[in-house]
């Protein structure tokens, strides 16, 4: 079978296999090292930079960290902390 990408996490959706960082909401192509260092030097102007260029939601992928997704809205967050615990997993740290 062939791989949708180079990523070593690969999940199957449906008959196409699709990378699990791909099903994320997008976000800065720039290399984790350097998200990292805007995320600790000026998360302000990182966020809002991100929040302009991708929207409401997007994911970081900070050096040594697993990708991250971020919510700007209130109403986005609500719906998350509220949706049915079978559609949204929170991962078994939260458990």
């Amino acid at each position: 079978m062939t791989r949708a990408c180079a990523c070593p996490s690969v999940i199957q959706s449906g008959s196409v296999p699709a990378c699990a960082n791909h099903m994320l909401p997008p976000g800065p192509a720039l290399p984790g090292a350097i998200q990292l260092l805007a995320w600790l030097y000026q998360p302000d102007r990182f966020f809002e930079r991100c929040l302009a260029r991708y929207g409401d939601v997007f994911t970081m992928r900070l050096l040594g960290h697993a990708p991250r997704v971020l919510l700007a809205r209130h109403e986005a967050i609500r719906a998350v902390f509220s949706a049915d615990p079978s559609h949204v997993h929170a991962g078994a740290a939260n458990a």
